[in-house]
Formats: C-alpha cells, sequence, structure tokens
C-alpha cells in the first residue's frame, strides 16, 4: 500500500444497485516477507468466514459463496461429530442469536462470540449474560438425570462435592469407582501438567488433585481386607506424580507412611503406584513442564507407571524403620550403613545401586525405602546439624552468605529476600521452608 494509485470509476448498468470495491496488495517488503504463510492464509479465511455470520451478507471466497446463512451453519463448521438435531439453537430477536453444543475436543467450555460484528475471542458481559441462565438449568437437569441412572444403574459410591481444586473421574461416582486412579500432584502447578495429560487419556477413570493432608475416599476404621473391598472407594488406584529428585522421593515416602498407618492393608492390593517422569530439565520441578510434554508423557502411560508390590513383612518393618519415632537410633545405623555402602562401590569401581531401572514396571517397598528414601535421608540429616565451624545450618548459612554479599542491611520483606536467598545461592528446596528459617534467624 506504499504506491496509492488513483480511483477507478467505472458506470454501472441501471439494474444494479451501487456499491464500493476496495482493492489493495499488500505492501510484503515492509513486513519482512515474501508471501504469506499458511497460517495467515488461513486465518485471513477465518475472517471471512466471521464476516458472513455476523454481517449477514453474501459472502464470497476465491470466487465461491460462503455456506453460511446463520449462526447455526456456522456452528456446524466447529463441530466435527454434532448433528443439527445435537445442537440447541435459537434466534431470540434481530440483535440475539444462541447456539449451544457439546463439545467434543474435551477441553471445558470454548465460546465464540460477535458484538456489532466483532469477534470477542476472549468471551464478555455478553457470554457471562447468558451462561449463567444455561448453566444452573443444565446443573439441575444433570442431577435429575443422575439421580433416576442411580436408582435403576445398580450402587454407586456418592459423588465428591466441595473438596477445592479436586478434578474428578467421571466413573468416580459409578460403580467402575474401583477402576479409577487419583493422580496426587506435588502443587499447584504439577496438577496443570496432569491435567494437559488427561487430554491423551481422557477424564472418565482419571482424577487429578494437588497434594494435601487428606487422601479422598477413604475412610478411617475401614479394613479393607480383600482386593474387592476396593470398591467401596471413590478410586482404585492411588498414582503419586512427584518431582523425580530427593524431595520427591520423600513425598511419595510420606504418602506410603500415611497409608501404611491409617490402611496398611491397601498396601497389599496394589493401590499405591508413581508416575516417573523425566529428571533432566532445564528448569526445575514438574511445574516448568509444557502441556506437550504432559501430553508425551501420558500417551505412554505404561511405560512411565510403576507399580508399588507388597513382598513380605520386609516392606512393613522398612516403612517403620524410616518413620516410627521409636526407632530413631537404627535409623542412625541405616543412614551410616548406606554411606559405607556408596563408598565401598566407589573404592571398587562399581556402579550405584539404582532403584529405577529402564524396563522397571513394579517394585516394593522395601527396595524403595532403601534405595531411594535414604537418598534424601542423609542430606536431609545434614541440614538439621549445625556445623561446628559457625553454629549454622546449611539453609541458615545461605541466608547470611546472600545478606553479606548482597550488602542488605535495610529492611526487607521476608519473601523478598527468600526470593533472593533462592536466586544466589543454589537452593533446591521449598520456599516455605526457607521462609521459616529467614523468621527463626530473626
Amino acid at each position: 500500500m506504499r504506491d496509492p494509485q488513483d480511483a477507478i470509476i467505472t458506470k454501472i448498468s441501471d439494474n444494479l444497485k451501487e456499491f464500493t470495491c476496495i482493492t489493495f496488495i499488500p505492501d510484503l517488503k515492509r513486513f519482512q516477507m515474501d508471501k504469506f504463510d499458511d497460517y495467515l492464509v488461513s486465518l485471513f479465511k477465518r475472517r471471512v468466514y466471521d464476516v458472513a455470520v455476523s454481517t449477514g451478507c453474501k459472502v464470497t471466497l476465491n470466487g465461491k459463496r460462503i455456506p453460511i446463512e446463520n449462526m447455526k451453519d456456522y456452528m456446524c463448521m466447529y463441530l466435527d461429530n454434532t448433528t443439527e438435531k445435537e445442537i440447541v439453537y435459537k434466534k431470540v430477536n434481530d440483535r440475539w442469536e444462541i447456539g449451544i453444543a457439546k463439545n467434543d475436543y474435551n477441553n471445558g467450555c470454548t465460546q465464540v462470540s460477535f458484538v456489532n460484528s466483532i469477534l470477542t475471542s476472549e468471551g464478555g458481559k455478553h457470554v457471562d449474560y447468558i451462561t449463567e441462565q444455561v448453566c444452573p438449568k443444565l446443573v439441575e437437569y444433570i442431577k435429575k438425570k443422575n439421580a433416576k441412572l442411580q436408582k435403576h444403574g445398580g450402587s454407586k459410591t456418592s459423588k465428591l462435592k466441595g473438596i477445592p481444586k479436586l478434578d474428578d473421574a467421571n466413573d468416580a461416582e459409578t460403580k467402575n469407582s474401583q477402576y479409577c486412579t487419583l493422580i496426587v500432584t506435588e502443587g499447584d502447578s504439577a496438577k496443570a501438567l496432569a491435567v494437559a495429560g488427561l487430554g491423551v487419556i481422557g477424564r472418565d477413570r482419571y482424577a487429578v488433585y494437588p497434594l494435601k493432608v487428606k487422601i479422598l475416599g477413604l475412610n478411617y476404621g475401614e479394613k479393607y481386607i480383600n482386593k474387592s473391598d476396593l470398591s467401596k472407594l471413590h478410586y482404585g488406584i492411588l498414582m503419586i506424580m512427584a518431582d523425580q529428585d530427593q524431595d520427591g522421593s520423600h513425598i511419595t515416602s510420606l504418602v506410603i507412611n500415611f497409608i501404611h498407618c491409617k490402611w496398611p492393608n491397601l498396601l497389599k492390593h496394589d493401590y499405591i503406584e508413581v508416575l516417573i517422569t523425566p529428571i533432566l530439565k532445564v528448569s526445575k520441578g514438574l511445574g516448568t513442564s509444557t502441556a506437550k510434554e504432559a501430553k508425551e508423557y501420558f500417551s505412554n502411560m505404561d511405560r512411565h507407571r510403576i507399580i508399588f508390590k507388597y513382598d513380605s513383612i520386609k516392606d512393613d518393618l522398612a516403612i517403620q524403620l524410616a518413620f516410627n519415632s521409636a526407632l530413631s537410633d537404627d535409623r542412625k545405623d541405616w543412614i551410616k550403613w548406606h554411606t559405607e555402602d556408596i563408598n565401598q562401590r566407589r573404592e571398587q569401581n562399581l556402579p550405584a545401586d539404582y532403584l529405577y531401572k529402564k524396563d522397571t514396571k513394579q517394585i516394593n517397598f522395601n527396595d524403595f525405602i532403601n534405595k531411594e528414601l535414604v537418598l534424601f535421608s542423609k542430606p536431609s540429616t545434614e541440614r538439621a546439624i549445625p556445623s561446628i565451624m559457625d553454629v549454622l545450618k546449611p539453609d541458615q548459612r545461605k541466608i547470611m552468605f546472600v545478606c553479606f554479599t548482597k550488602s542488605l542491611i535495610c529492611e526487607i520483606k521476608v519473601a523478598q529476600l527468600a526470593g533472593k536467598v533462592a536466586e544466589n545461592s543454589d537452593y533446591h528446596h521449598d520456599e516455605q521452608s526457607l521462609t521459616n528459617t529467614i523468621v527463626g534467624l530473626a
């Protein structure tokens, strides 16, 4: 559009209505382009269809008429496997056209809307005005339908309600509950990763919940002696999805200890699994993984999931060794033995005895405690003991180091100092723990 030309005015037949034709050639050099790429072409094509539905004009693209007469025709282009009978459509008046249909892509509620022929991709008050009227009616209808199914479809467990951040499985309230898996994650960011992965394997038998102190669906006092007792639960499998580092192993062991303490028989029914995710990433933790990576993990679920198998009473004794407060002296010997074993292997040029191998499909609790959790216990003990040189623990020393090197002599918020310490002192653990250490030093 750098070189405009004079307008060309042509007399038309008296039988035709007057119109204005605007023709332009984009200045590709100005945009450092040789041609339109496929993305821009598809974007222009999309805009042509948007114009056809939002203006009501007869629109052509490359000489072909766009086959859109109303909003219903436009909706059908979004829904590959949906017939017109499955679309609820209503033209309220000349200003309002509304259409609702099932989302075939399992990615939650999506909307496409126009105001004054302008696409409002982010929605707005006009969309809220409709959804706030439709959603309560849908919820009421679904509740009535579920009540009928429960009456005629056999026994079901009650639906979990009022639990924030729980993405429940579709089959968790049905007679197929024992086949459902609850994936507990290390925080909200890791939960987002798991939810993205569900786009591959579906939500029917998988639920996601950021790990907290309670495990869903278990009743205190229940023995769960037989495997058939798992049908009483909302989920027949508990899958732990934590970082593949020492802290992640510690979180996994805490869940195991909790189950072993309250419902020890569950460990004998293959109730607990872990989802092994890649160890090496440029950034720290599962929260930095992308949705694409999540789909890669979950698309090959059998490769990444490992089942905890109960072998013998050795499994019970190993869990007690790690967590029973009365066995603190035995834990000291346990850590000492592990340290000596590592040193002997190094002296003899033997490889380290890692728990997870390339083809590992199942492990027992004894091996997990003695090969994986012990890797956390040794450095955890070192972090808890003050040094004889300066009477400081490693975390305290890192805080003092940052304060001195950055000349932090003025008042500073605890959260800001915690951020500086994490950034400048190679700190790899929970920031809340670091915050508590700063408060304790003050």
